[in-house]
């Protein structure tokens, strides 16, 4: 199961945790979603430098893992916003 995107900056707990449990795993990131939040950002910080002052989400790195795997990690993984849903399939939740 693919689960993602997080931010670049938990990518190094989120291996370390993986790994900890003896989970395999591969890593990837959506290089066109980081292009997409660059630009948007720059055109932000451009009009309005003040507004955009540390909001830069580079939400780009993807996890996938086997499903049983999550069931190991389903409870810290929420502390990364990752929500288990009744069908046993996993998300991410809304920021607030």
């Amino acid at each position: 199961m693919k689960i993602g995107p997080f931010n670049i900056r938990d990518v190094d707990n989120l291996v370390e945790l993986f790994e900890s449990k003896a989970i395999h795993f591969k890593l990837t990131f959506d290089k066109e979603r980081e292009r997409q939040i660059l630009e948007n950002y720059h055109r932000s910080a451009n009009a309005a430098p003040k507004a955009t002052a540390g909001t830069l989400d580079l939400s780009t790195a993807y996890f996938e893992l086997n499903d049983k795997d999550i069931e190991k990690v389903k409870d810290e993984l929420e502390n990364y916003g990752v929500l288990g849903t009744s069908d046993g399939s996993y998300e991410l939740g809304e920021d607030e």
